[in-house]
């Protein structure tokens, strides 16, 4: 049989006590711990040699009970079992299913040893209920016409490449807005360098204004009574213009100040390291 248990320290413990007790060895349980080879521990680990000695002698019978962190349940060319128990360990339905495929001998039993109120015994009921509808979703890709499989396929495909494509973007987007400087902003028409991403702020959460005095040396205003009847949501005092004739936006008051209120659309967007976009 095979026991499951979360670390090392408990394996290499309860192999001790099984080995101790008197009661195991008159009923003939020879026990060992079987750990992992990697250093992610303060215990120290098994090499690869020791854990095939071990295996190798649970083959032959010369060891019937194996103390086991979750090295044993999966990668590891281990006999069939009449009995598994997860003492206290439970991650997901893939690894219980692979534990209790340990149990392959006639007759077979799987056990799980829990406190009670530990949310052990839950969690098993979980993985229990994945298990049946990862075989549910298998029998029901198992029965798909081929054309209906391909589809679905290229579908997933193309759902996953969409996925990749705007994590990029939404992680491109916060790279520039934590880094504002990276952009800047020429004018459409002659190209002038207006400002960059820095300058820039937003005024209720819409507005977005310039008020360095190097961006106020740039325009002029020019007075245009159409565009306040078009401005409903906010009073202009004209539109801001570039000296090559290029408008830029509007002078918006805002709390008795005037304030430059740029539009997107009236410039070049250069991101650097990126290309240019309009």
């Amino acid at each position: 049989g095979i026991i499951f248990t979360k670390t090392r320290q408990s394996a290499y413990a309860l192999s001790q006590w099984i080995t101790e007790n008197e009661k195991f060895a008159e009923v003939g349980v020879k026990a060992h711990h079987l750990i992992g080879a990697g250093h992610s521990s303060e215990f120290k680990p098994m090499t690869q040699n020791e854990q095939k000695e071990v295996i190798s002698k649970f083959r032959t019978g010369k060891i019937n009970l194996l103390i086991a962190t979750t090295v044993a349940e999966e990668g590891l060319d281990i006999k069939e079992c009449n009995i598994v128990i997860r003492y206290g360990l439970v991650t997901n339905e893939i690894a219980m299913v692979q534990a209790r495929g340990r149990a392959r001998a006639d007759e077979s039993t799987y056990v799980l040893v829990a406190h009670s109120g530990s949310g052990v015994i839950e969690r098993e009921t979980v993985n229990d209920f994945r298990e049946k509808m990862m075989y549910k979703a298998i029998h029901c890709v198992q029965n798909m016409k081929p054309e209906e499989y391909a589809h679905k396929i290229l579908e997933l495909q193309m759902q996953s490449i969409m996925e990749k494509k705007m994590k990029t973007k939404r992680s491109i987007a916060k790279h520039y807005k934590n880094n504002p400087s990276l952009i800047t902003f020429l004018c459409k028409n002659c190209s002038v360098l207006a400002c960059s991403g820095e300058d820039i702020h937003v005024i209720e959460k819409m507005h977005h204004v310039n008020m360095t005095p190097e961006f106020k040396e740039l325009y002029i205003v020019r007075e245009n009574k159409a565009l306040q009847k078009k401005c409903a949501d906010y009073q202009t005092n004209g539109e801001i213009i570039c000296k090559c004739g290029q408008a830029w936006g509007t002078m918006m008051v805002h709390k008795g100040l005037d304030l430059p209120c740029l539009k997107i659309r009236n410039f070049v967007v250069v991101f650097k390291n990126n290309s240019t976009k309009k």
